[in-house]
């Protein structure tokens, strides 16, 4: 009937009321505790954003201060290096003993006409009077660090002596203050705001409660760019990955080996595992460490715009065997946990590798192009012990010409040796697939155009008194290589070594 069909549909009615009543009671209840949870999230992230912007600050000045300390030391030390090139040159061309020379083209153009200062002075007499003094300097700081020493004066001839007492303790104070100030970063802001693994509880909870939210709100940008913040503090503490305090006889200060080492990668591998913290832990890879690496290795990086002419120098030192291990160790290590499964694509690897393969290509051809490396004619020239003679003893070669000679022959061999050893051994294995560009330069233009040269005037010096130095260096070279001189693509570039090697009686095919 009309009457039980209009109960029914009033009773239908009612039902579904209820049902959106319901409805809207649990949507009203769910945007309570949204609204209630966003209010505190808010207050969480102002006062993370507070304690971090604080922490920051002091951050880019401690990072600022260790870029220019770091900078100072290693460029201090190839530009004294290079130095002593241009003083072993000049010293060799005035005396006649300079059979050619490799130099940067600025240099190899430069007027032969004297020039003269305001006062009509030569300039040539005062640059003389630099280079007495720099080889004073030198001379100096060789007999106190060799004193007491059995040793070959003139084989343990070493940039370091270039650099006075003086210097290093300024580098030495410089090093401890900003060690001082790193030190107390972390006293301005609150324990629990230095910890990564509360910071991505925070952003992981977030993501939990309301994954669309998370999400449209781009969140996984802010937690990478705060926890860049707690990341940059470690690496201020931690990263001397070229040991340059070391190296100075500085503080020892903590180090890592290994990316995992770091205390960040812990903590986000002990929060969780979801992709949440596998895509921030590559972000932050990507954004601080594989930048870092890629300064380090930049021969200078101007600033934006181009206008500043002050340019920011890379603070690794290619010709350093010990900086050389302990960066390609580190960056092996980064590869291969970029490369896991859990953590990131090969893309990612591939990208790195060719930015470090262009990078260093262009850092060491920089190096090479500014090093003026003399090749010695050895015709009348004999050493004796510690000092170099002309072959008939008639004229002994002052202190000035020994120390020349002793660098034409052996100093720079052993550094351009170390070089290539550096490169071959340790940095190839690493960037193998992206390294064309790298071994070509390093086959042709170091070991063919300068070490091959240099080498063969260092036997001709050696033989007189059967030292072995110049066949030691290319066995070394040999065994760099030796990978790669069987190798079809780089047969022909590695020939002038294979042939240099026969001729002092070693074998290539070690």
């Amino acid at each position: 009937s009309d009457l039980a069909t209009s109960v029914h549909r009033q009773q239908s009615a009612i039902a579904s009321t209820k049902d959106e009543l319901a409805k809207h009671r649990s949507t009203l209840q769910d945007h309570g505790k949204a609204l209630e949870y966003y209010q505190g999230l808010r207050v969480d992230l102002a006062t993370w954003m507070g304690a971090l912007r604080e922490l920051d600050s002091m951050i880019s000045l401690a990072e600022e201060a260790q870029r220019r300390w770091e900078v100072d030391v290693t460029w201090k030390k190839l530009e004294r290096f290079f130095e002593w090139g241009e003083d072993c040159t000049s010293v060799l061309e005035k005396h006649g003993l300079l059979e050619s020379k490799f130099t940067c083209a600025d240099d190899s153009e430069a007027d032969q006409t004297p020039q003269v200062d305001e006062f009509g002075r030569v300039v040539s007499s005062k640059a003389a009077m630099a280079r007495m003094k720099r080889l004073d300097r030198r001379q100096k700081m060789q007999s106190q660090r060799l004193r007491n020493v059995d040793n070959d004066m003139i084989s343990s001839c070493i940039n370091e002596d270039n650099f006075d007492v003086r210097e290093v303790d300024e580098w030495k104070q410089r090093n401890k203050a900003v060690n001082d100030a790193v030190a107390l970063i972390p006293n301005s802001v609150n324990e629990d705001y230095r910890s990564i693994a509360n910071l991505d509880s925070l952003f992981l909870e977030w993501q939990r409660l309301y994954p669309e939210d998370f999400k449209s709100s781009f969140a996984q940008m802010s937690l990478v760019k705060m926890a860049s913040v707690l990341v940059r503090l470690e690496l201020c503490q931690r990263w001397n990955l070229l040991g340059l305090s070391r190296s100075i006889g500085g503080e020892s200060q903590l180090h890592v080996n290994e990316i995992s080492e770091f205390r960040w990668i812990q903590c986000f591998k002990s929060n969780d595992g979801t992709s949440l913290t596998k895509d921030v832990l590559l972000q932050i890879i990507e954004k601080e460490i594989v930048a870092r690496l890629l300064r380090s290795l930049s021969f200078y990086n101007e600033a934006e715009g181009g206008e500043s002419t002050e340019h920011l120098y890379g603070v690794y030192n290619p010709f350093s065997a010990d900086q050389t291990k302990h960066m390609c160790a580190f960056l092996k290590s980064m590869l291969g946990y970029m490369s896991t499964e859990e953590t990131g694509t090969s893309n990612s690897c591939e990208k790195t590798i060719e930015s470090v393969s262009v990078a260093l290509l262009s850092l060491v051809r920089k190096c090479i192009e500014r090093m003026t490396i003399p090749v010695l004619n050895p015709s009348n020239i004999k050493r004796e012990t510690n000092k170099f003679v002309t072959k008939d003893g008639a004229i002994e070669f002052d202190s000035e010409t020994n120390d020349a000679i002793a660098y034409a022959s052996v100093v720079q061999a052993k550094e351009l040796c170390t070089l290539v050893t550096n490169m071959l051994q340790f940095w190839y294995p690493i960037i193998r697939d992206k390294a064309g560009d790298l071994l070509k330069f390093v086959f042709t233009d170091i070991i063919s155009h300068r070490i091959i040269p240099v080498i063969q005037t260092l036997q001709t010096i050696s033989n007189e008194c059967n030292c072995d130095l110049g066949k030691t260096l290319i066995s070394d070279v040999l065994d760099a290589a030796s990978g790669l001189l069987d190798e079809e693509e780089w047969m022909l570039q590695a020939a002038p070594l294979r042939v240099a090697a026969q001729t002092m009686g070693l074998s290539s095919g070690k």
